[in-house]
C-alpha cells in the first residue's frame, strides 16, 4: 500500500466520524411528527381509515359518525419503515356523552384498520377503559395481528382513569415498551416477537367519542448509539 493510500484512510475515517457524529447528534432532537392543532385542522400527514375526524377547540375528535362500518380511526406513517425506536407523547381526553368510556392509541401500524367491517394489518394497541361499557377500567395493551386474526394481551393495569385529560407517553425500542401515565410508569415489559415499525394513530371502538391533543413523535437516543457503536467497528477495520 502507497503512503499516500494509508493517509488517505485515518482522514478517510476522520471524515466519517465527524459525519456519524453529526448524524447521531441531531437524531436526539429530531421530531418525526407533531401535532397541537392549534390551528383548527389536521396536519395532512394524518390519514382517515375510518370516519371521523376533526379539529375543535384545538383538539383532535376522533367517533363513528357514519353509522356503519363502526369505529373510527386516523394514523400517521402507517406501514413506514423507517418509523422504527421511537418515543410518543400525546394528551388523552375520553369523553363521556356515549355508552363507553374508550380511546386507543396505536403503536407501530402497518396497514392497520380496525373496525366491525374492514380488519387488517398490524399494531400495537394500547387501550385506555373508563368506567362506562365493559366492565374493566384501566390499560390494556395488545399485540394485533388482525390478518392471522390474533390479539395477543401484552399487559394488563387494573386502575381508574383521571377525570381530567391526561398526558401519556410511550417509548418503543426493539421489543422493549414503555409506558407512562401522568409520569408514572405503568408498562415496562420485553415484548418476544415483536412489531419493529409503522407508524401511529388514533382509534375508538364503536362509537365512544375522545379528543387527542399534543402529539409528538420522537426517534430513541438508542438510534444515534447504534450509529456511533457501528463507527466503532469500522474505525477497528
Amino acid at each position: 500500500m502507497s503512503s499516500n493510500m494509508r493517509n488517505a484512510r485515518p482522514m478517510y475515517l476522520a471524515v466519517t466520524t465527524i459525519a456519524v457524529l453529526a448524524s447521531a447528534g441531531s437524531a436526539f432532537g429530531t421530531i418525526l411528527f407533531e401535532d397541537h392543532f392549534d390551528n383548527g385542522a389536521m396536519s395532512p400527514e394524518w390519514v382517515s381509515k375510518m370516519p371521523s375526524q376533526w379539529v375543535e377547540d384545538g383538539w383532535l375528535h376522533n367517533r363513528d359518525t357514519d353509522g356503519w362500518p363502526r369505529d373510527a380511526m386516523a394514523t400517521v406513517h402507517d406501514s413506514d419503515p423507517t418509523w422504527t425506536d421511537y418515543e410518543v407523547s400525546v394528551r388523552i381526553d375520553p369523553l363521556t356523552d356515549t355508552s363507553w368510556d374508550h380511546a386507543n392509541l396505536l403503536l407501530r401500524t402497518d396497514n392497520f384498520v380496525r373496525s366491525s367491517g374492514p380488519y387488517s394489518g398490524r399494531a400495537y394497541e394500547m387501550e385506555f377503559f373508563g368506567p362506562a361499557g365493559f366492565g374493566f377500567q384501566g390499560l390494556k395493551l395488545h399485540r394485533s395481528d388482525n390478518d392471522a386474526h390474533e390479539s395477543i394481551l401484552l399487559a394488563e393495569v387494573p386502575l381508574v382513569l383521571p377525570t381530567d385529560p391526561f398526558d401519556v407517553r410511550v417509548s418503543l425500542e426493539g421489543g422493549h415498551i414503555q409506558m407512562w401515565l401522568e409520569g408514572d410508569l405503568m408498562i415496562d415489559l420485553v415484548d418476544p416477537d415483536p412489531l419493529l415499525f409503522g407508524g401511529i394513530g388514533v382509534h375508538n371502538i364503536w362509537e365512544s367519542e375522545t379528543r387527542y391533543d399534543d402529539f409528538v413523535v420522537t426517534p430513541e437516543p438508542a438510534t444515534a448509539v447504534m450509529a456511533l457503536a457501528a463507527l466503532v467497528l469500522l474505525r477497528r477495520r
